[in-house]
């Protein structure tokens, strides 16, 4: 009697899987790839638009940002949340004044358009009123659901109508929108105390209430006194 080797009495008792059991399982295994592909890639796709419109945000208060620092630059002061008639009411909002100082690539439509309204009348005069849904893409963000001619851009201001260096906050997105030229859908100073922390050496650390700021969720764009556009995070 020959003695087999132990190890070819062990090969005897191996079960091979058949073909059929490997097709099922390589079944299995796409059908699978194909299940967390379904999610993954929707997912991936949201989360890169979503990011691609944060970015996009951000230059357009960056390209804002620049039109301020020059208007500054020009005047020796920002401009005012809104000018004035001679009884002190509100004619037109900062962004009216910043038209010809916006560097983008339309700034001959802006200028244009800076011309054609009448600064010493109310930004909702016959005749200024046509230029309610005049469609400044700058003051827009693209995360923003607001219709035409509305701004996602707003002055942080006190009950009078003042910056407040305070805040560390030049403008900020806002969720609430108005028409472009309204002078008075700014951001109360008295709204956000709750939301903000003042704190100006060290804006990274503030916190925003979502209800009031931003576009989307986790947080809103700022910009500060010093022209630089930052993301802040929602507060917990």
């Amino acid at each position: 009697m020959v003695n087999e080797p132990e190890n070819s009495k062990n090969t005897k008792h191996k079960i091979v899987p058949s073909c059929a059991t490997i097709a099922i399982r390589g079944c299995i295994i796409v059908f699978l790839l194909f299940a967390c592909a379904s999610f993954v890639i929707p997912w991936l796709s949201h989360w890169g638009k979503s990011n691609a419109r944060h970015l996009h945000c951000q230059h357009k208060m960056r390209e804002i940002a620049r039109a301020l620092e020059s208007y500054h630059n020009r005047h020796g002061a920002l401009p005012p949340a809104y000018s004035t008639d001679e009884h002190g009411n509100p004619l037109h909002s900062w962004r009216v004044l910043i038209l010809p100082y916006l560097e983008d690539f339309e700034w001959s439509e802006w200028f244009e358009l800076y011309e054609n309204i009448r600064l010493d009348e109310p930004w909702d005069s016959d005749w200024n009123s046509q230029f309610h849904k005049k469609w400044v893409g700058l003051f827009h963000c693209p995360s923003s659901s607001s219709i035409t001619g509305h701004s996602s851009y707003y002055m942080v201001v006190d009950e009078a109508g003042k910056i407040v260096p305070e805040s560390g906050i030049l403008f900020a997105e806002r969720k609430e929108t108005s028409i472009w030229m309204n002078p008075n859908h700014e951001i109360r100073v008295a709204d956000i105390k709750d939301g903000i922390n003042s704190n100006p050496a060290g804006i990274t650390s503030w916190h925003v209430q979502t209800s009031l700021f931003g576009t989307r969720t986790g947080g809103a764009n700022i910009c500060t006194l010093e022209f630089e556009v930052q993301w802040v995070p929602e507060q917990p």
